[in-house]
């Protein structure tokens, strides 16, 4: 007796294995552990029914079919297990697969709608500030325009001229300055958007790159219970259901692979953009600074040309100058020349009545010289009887150099009447 009970107990505790090892399974198998557990209480009812030695005796058959019932059921559940299994990771390859496109999609998107909304933004403020500029330009138009009317001297209409354009290259540097500020803050905006996406993507691969190694791990699982079966029943013998079950595998892992490699590529096209956002704000310095540079030509043209015009002015006033003084000496030697010509005159006259004196009988000349070597003068009397007068006459030989030196003069005067310019120039 004390062996029966030992192995009916041994047998209790085996079914209360296999039952807990089924139980083990999970709660998505409880449907198949209730009929372990049914068969294990109709086996105690039994055996408090029959009692213990009648159970061996009358009842070894049924325990040996509840055991064989016990092995088949159980084979049963693991094979459920087993698929459920395999159903479980064909479905989370699936929901993995899903949700990388459903997400790959929606990056893009993302992406794309931020970037156009930024740029329909920058479009409208470019047009209203090109708007601003030709109300502004168009202004400064009509004020010249204002100004220039009714004035005729030139230099006054250069100057005007000259300030205006000074104005427009003033307007021209601020309205670069307001659209480069607008625009480098259009091009961060839009480096920002490529920055974010480009850090959603990076994490985006590292998910997809987790689902990828479960999905080829479920693959390569999948691929070599096929090659055993086909090892084992011969190639191409394998299991439809593990054939296509191996074959979606590869495909959603295939697939999963290639949303990796699409979001690589939507990476490279965000770095081109960044590269080439980067290179349009380096030009919009430059820009700035070539509006600086007009700015700065603009006020050195009319610096040089004013400084221009004023050389030229003094210029002007040097050779006014020069030719003043040049004039006044020309008018001065004509001054000369006249009054040499009025002395040629004066003396020539002079030298005609000395050669009309010196013409007259000796006797006149030698009786004057001894009157004068008497006493110097004549008395009245004596002049009388002589038939001269003595008023102012002069010797002879004093008479004929005095002609001599009148000619002298004349010849000195002459040179200066023929060194002399003909004609009075004229100031003008």
């Amino acid at each position: 007796m004390a062996d029966h009970d030992v192995k009916i107990r041994v047998k209790a505790e085996g079914a209360d294995a296999a039952a807990a090892k089924v139980g083990g399974i999970g709660k998505a198998f409880q449907r198949l552990i209730a009929p372990i557990v049914a068969v294990r209480k109709a086996a105690g009812t039994l055996f408090m029914a029959l009692g213990t030695v009648g159970f061996v005796i009358h009842g070894i058959s049924l325990i040996v079919d509840g055991v064989k019932r016990l092995h088949a059921w159980f084979g049963r559940a693991q094979k459920a297990a087993a698929e459920m299994a395999k159903a479980q990771t064909m479905r989370g390859v699936e929901k993995a697969l899903e949700k990388a496109v459903e997400r790959g999609k929606a990056l893009a998107e993302r992406t794309a709608e931020a970037l156009a909304n930024l740029k329909e933004i920058a479009r409208q403020g470019a047009a209203e500030r090109s708007a601003e500029n030709g109300l502004a330009g168009a202004q400064t138009d009509y004020d010249e325009q204002q100004a220039l009317a009714g004035v005729t001297d030139n230099e006054e209409r250069q100057r005007i001229r000259e300030e205006f354009a000074l104005r427009r290259a003033d307007e021209e540097k601020r309205a670069v300055a307001r659209n480069s500020a607008a625009a480098r803050q259009d091009i961060n905006s839009q480096l920002n958007v490529a920055y974010d996406s480009m850090g959603r993507e990076e994490r985006y691969r590292e998910g997809r790159d987790r689902d990828y190694s479960e999905a080829q791990r479920a693959w390569l699982k999948a691929d070599r219970e096929v090659t055993q079966q086909e090892a084992k029943n011969g190639p191409g013998k394998a299991n439809a259901e593990d054939v296509q079950r191996r074959d979606a595998l590869k495909k959603a892992a295939d697939a999963i692979l290639a949303e990796i490699h699409a979001s690589d590529e939507r990476t490279k096209e965000l770095e081109k953009l960044t590269e080439s956002l980067k290179h349009q704000r380096s030009l919009i310095d430059k820009e700035v600074q070539t509006a600086e540079l007009r700015q700065r030509t603009a006020y050195a043209e009319v610096s040089n040309a004013r400084a221009q015009r004023e050389a030229e002015r003094r210029e002007r006033e040097r050779k006014q100058v020069e030719e003043f003084v040049k004039i006044s000496e020309r008018n001065m030697q004509k001054a000369r020349q006249q009054e040499a010509q009025d002395e040629i005159e004066t003396k020539s006259e002079e030298i005609r009545k000395a050669e009309e004196a010196l013409k007259a009988e000796p006797e006149v000349h030698q009786v004057r010289d001894r009157i004068s070597a008497m006493g110097g003068f004549a008395t009245a009397g004596a002049a009388t009887l002589a038939g001269m007068s003595t008023g102012g006459d002069k010797s002879y030989n004093e008479l004929r150099q005095h002609r001599d030196l009148l000619k002298q003069e004349v010849e000195q005067l002459k040179k200066i009447v023929k060194n002399t310019e003909e004609g009075a120039a004229v100031f003008g």
